[in-house]
């Protein structure tokens, strides 16, 4: 998807509500201009701000392909996801 569309899309979702969300961010990314950072990170806490739990995590040593260049983080921000849903469960739900 182009950054154009996805950002029309963050604008256009206004709220998650309390979805558990997790932004991740590269954060070497030499491809931007200072101003292009200011911009990509207003953008990323922007897509943060749509959930009332939600955490914005920065991977300093991975560009915007987290997962070739860190794949460990990806792997703790989902184990951390996880747990995070797990411990937030509603006591009493039934599973049919």
């Amino acid at each position: 998807m182009r950054y154009c569309a996805a950002a029309k899309q963050v604008k256009a979702a206004q709220s998650l509500g309390d979805m558990p969300l997790i932004v991740v961010t590269g954060g070497t990314q030499p491809h931007h201009t200072p101003e292009s950072w200011s911009y990509w990170m207003k953008f990323q806490q922007g897509m943060a701000k749509l959930s009332s739990k939600s955490k914005h995590i920065i991977v300093e040593d991975a560009g915007h392909a987290i997962h070739v260049d860190q794949p460990d983080a990806v792997i703790n921000v989902i184990k951390d996801m996880v747990a995070w849903v797990n411990r937030t469960q509603k006591i009493g739900a039934v599973l049919c």
